[in-house]
């Protein structure tokens, strides 16, 4: 494969890549260009206002075009690792930052070749979110994107991609995992997923769309025939509060499990401290999932840990897996279900041959 039939950028992510996540393995058939972009891939690891094109440049400068790279432990073909390559790039945690992303949307408008990318933790905020949602825009050959886990990127930046595949319908699979995604935010992704013909696998982990967010995506799940693979771990979707001042809740009774107003809501006493504040959880999220999924007949993965679900939303499950004979896979650990919350799940999905349950 020639050089110059690749993007200036993908060039250098494509260097950046061996020369991090690869290191070990790097072999280049030209002792120059090894000698030359080493350095220069170190300098622009360290110092994030070298220009992505500078390193890229280096390497058109290199006389020798048939460039061999080794991406992985099997000696392949070199040719073909590059295609690879081209076809699905992984760059999670090479730290690209907006001059990267930058960079790379420039390349993804022009593209026509790279169906998967991953820009999963790498600091981008949201000038580099934006220029990736404007690439989307003429980009009509990726299916696969993951910008999950770049904290500096705020709920609006990423549903800006979102509101562009959300006309696109071109993605099916998507990672938006760790990105401050709120309720506000879920409604919007929600009626991404509603209207959505394509998408098949969404990764919502680690943000904090709470019980109306969920309550939201659970909606967007009724009607959906599309979505196998949901993970919303770390959500908090029950609600569960922080210590309340047991003056500032309404009830006859405040002890564990008994329901009581806050704040105009019915919830749940979950905990009860010494010191007289009491943590209250509304199942409402939880509860409208498991609703959605008495009537879902496409989701085969659901991921729901470390969600505070306790007995009251194990039970609402249960009763949804008894009916829902499509879902093989659902991931309940780190929550609080109790002992007959946990007994009910089980009971539900036993001699289902081939479910994996996890709690």
């Amino acid at each position: 494969m020639l050089l110059e039939s690749i993007p200036n950028e993908l060039i250098l992510l494509i260097v950046v890549q061996c020369a991090y996540q690869h290191a070990a393995r790097l072999s280049c058939t030209n002792s120059k260009l090894r000698r030359i972009v080493w350095p220069e891939a170190e300098r622009m690891r360290t110092d994030h206002r070298v220009q992505f094109r500078q390193v890229a440049d280096v390497v058109r400068g290199v006389h020798s075009c048939d460039i061999r790279y080794r991406m992985d432990w099997r000696r392949r073909d070199p040719s073909d690792a590059i295609a690879r390559c081209r076809k699905s790039l992984s760059l999670g945690c090479a730290f690209i930052g907006d001059i990267g992303a930058t960079a790379l949307a420039n390349a993804l408008c022009v593209d026509r070749v790279l169906t998967k990318l991953d820009l999963s933790c790498n600091s981008i905020e949201p000038t580099g979110a934006t220029a990736l949602a404007d690439a989307l825009r003429v980009n009509g050959a990726l299916t696969a994107l993951d910008v999950s886990y770049n904290n500096l990127m705020t709920e609006e930046a990423a549903l800006g991609i979102v509101r562009v595949e959300q006309q696109r319908n071109k993605l099916t699979s998507l990672g938006l995992a760790g990105c401050g995604i709120g309720p506000a935010g879920a409604a919007g992704v929600a009626e991404y997923v509603s209207g959505s013909g394509v998408l098949k696998s969404l990764y919502l982990d680690n943000n904090h769309i709470g019980d109306t967010g969920a309550v939201a995506i659970a909606e967007a799940l009724r009607g959906n025939g599309v979505l196998t693979d949901l993970n919303l771990t770390n959500n908090n979707i029950t609600g569960r509060t922080d210590g309340i001042n047991a003056s500032e809740v309404e009830g006859e009774s405040k002890e564990v499990g008994a329901k009581v107003i806050y704040q105009g809501r019915e919830m749940i006493v979950r905990w009860m401290y010494s010191y007289g504040e009491l943590e209250l959880e509304d199942p409402t999220g939880v509860i409208a999932i498991a609703k959605a999924l008495e009537v879902n007949g496409v989701l085969t993965k659901l991921d729901l840990g470390c969600n505070n679900i306790g007995p009251t939303g194990a039970t609402a499950l249960a009763d949804a897996l008894k009916v829902n004979g499509v879902l093989k896979n659902i991931n309940l650990d780190y929550n609080i279900l109790g002992d007959e919350g946990r007994k009910a799940i089980r009971d539900a999905v036993s001699g289902r041959e081939g479910f994996e349950l996890k709690m």
